[in-house]
């Protein structure tokens, strides 16, 4: 099982096997991009809110490699009108999943399941998904990445959350970090798996970030950033398919190479006395 685990760990990590098509939102009259696999049989759909001050651009690639794992990819762009406000782009994309099932995109080239909505929120986008989890919405999933507090604070609307969540927290506190992934996966509603990716950060998650654009980067090893995306896109497509090969990614037991599990309070409780009873109990089998 180990060996299965980290070949397809190995294989998540670069693109997959499916042709991808590019497209826009023109159909459903709204702004942004979509990439999704090739073929007439409805897909999975993803969707990317991303970070304050991010363009959606820099999300492309993310977005493609989902696309050729067979998941839809949709990009759109938020109109965000008040700094840092959560609560108006959630709006826009409560909107946004409640029309994905009257859309026709590429003249019906992509098919889209009504039924498997994904979310994938990174930094403010993370609070975004937060205040959307807490609607009366069908989602199969969540990803929050490095999420941030926002303004009206996701901590509000995370105990209220229906959909599983990957949590993907930093590896260390920066001093003026918003970063509140801890606090986020502690209160989420649902069931949780947090885990860090030592390597990875906040401002590396997306291509083309402010560091790049300067010519710096925050690491030259790649790996990292490969183990990141393997472990984002397994979780989706286990959440969104219910593929049984994929549940490790969901698992809190599962060891991802590249990735480490940080246990929220009450995991930590649960398993503080799960290895209480186990003691118990091997010490009653040998008196």
């Amino acid at each position: 099982m180990a060996t299965k685990l980290k070949k397809r760990v190995s294989d998540l990590s670069y693109i997959g096997p499916r042709r991808v098509m590019r497209g826009d939102l023109a159909d459903a009259s709204l702004e942004g991009v979509v990439f999704a696999p090739t073929g007439r049989t409805p897909v999975p759909t993803v969707i990317i809110i991303p970070d304050w001050l991010t363009p959606a651009r820099s999300y492309y690639e993310i977005a493609r490699h989902l696309a050729s794992w067979g998941m839809a990819c949709i990009v759109p762009k938020l109109a965000n009108t008040a700094l840092n406000d959560a609560g108006d782009l959630s709006e826009q994309l409560t909107d946004l999943i409640k029309s994905l099932p009257t859309m026709q995109l590429g003249n019906g080239a992509a098919q889209l399941s009504d039924d498997a909505i994904a979310l994938l929120g990174h930094g403010l986008g993370g609070a975004v998904v937060a205040e959307t989890a807490s609607q009366k919405l069908s989602l199969k999933g969540v990803v929050a990445a490095y999420p941030t507090d926002s303004s009206p604070s996701p901590l509000d609307y995370t105990p209220h959350a229906t959909a599983p969540a990957l949590i993907i927290c930093p590896g260390y506190s920066a001093g003026l970090s918003t970063d509140i992934s801890k606090d986020f996966a502690n209160s989420w509603g649902a069931p949780v798996v947090m885990r860090k990716v030592p390597g990875c950060t906040r401002m590396g998650m997306a291509g083309n970030n402010i560091l790049e654009r300067f010519g710096l980067s925050e690491t030259n090893d790649k790996k990292p950033l490969r183990a990141q995306l393997s472990l984002i896109t397994g979780y989706l497509w286990y959440q969104l398919s219910g593929d049984d090969d994929y549940e490790d990614f969901a698992s809190l037991e599962s060891e991802i190479a590249g990735t480490e599990v940080v246990l929220t309070r009450r995991q930590h409780a649960e398993a503080e006395i799960a290895s209480k009873e186990s003691k118990h109990l091997f010490a009653g089998l040998h008196r």
